[in-house]
């Protein structure tokens, strides 16, 4: 059995215990008899699909991890984190034979990823807080009367609103 082979079944092995094991053993193996890891863009089509006639999600990710620990190095854990986060997206930030280039690529993608998921966080608590103000206002337009439980819930809104404007350390506690 080829060293590809190998990587295919074992990538195709679905819930299996020990990933991180299977990982290093296979890393290992390429290490000590010289194997270079298949490319994950070239092997997708032949790992496990699902109805729709996707790639599985686990298969991939073991792909793109194994890739990052034979080709860049990368340490078990980041290249799974790196491989489930991004998975096909990967193939256009890796470099062939330049480690400190895709590494790079990578710390970036990841950077921007935390960055965009952190300012989508921020618009949807800024969106829930414009929703509350507007019920609260269409509520004393129609003339209701407060509860104790509302005007709670508006001093809420009011310490929520005064951090969103006065210090962004403070925003990140909010979502």
């Amino acid at each position: 059995m080829s060293f590809i082979d190998l990587v295919i079944e074992k990538a195709s092995e679905r819930g299996t215990k020990g990933t991180e094991r299977v990982l290093l053993s296979l890393t290992a193996l390429a290490g000590e008899e010289g194997h270079k890891c298949p490319n994950p863009s070239d092997i997708v089509a032949l790992l496990p699909r699902t109805s729709k006639d996707e790639p599985e999600v686990e298969p991939l990710v073991f792909a793109y991890a194994l890739y990052l620990m034979v080709e860049y190095g990368y340490e078990v854990g980041e290249a799974r984190r790196h491989a489930n986060n991004f998975r096909t997206e990967l193939d256009s930030l890796m470099v062939e034979g330049s480690v400190l280039v895709t590494k790079t690529n990578i710390s970036k993608a990841d950077m921007e990823r935390k960055t965009s998921l952190k300012d989508t966080a921020i618009e949807r608590k800024i969106e829930a807080l414009t929703n509350s103000v507007k019920s609260f206002r269409k509520m004393v337009a129609d003339g209701r009367t407060l509860s104790d439980e509302d005007e709670l819930a508006i001093a809420n809104l009011v310490s929520d609103l005064q951090t969103l404007v006065t210090h962004t350390s403070r925003v990140e506690a909010l979502v």
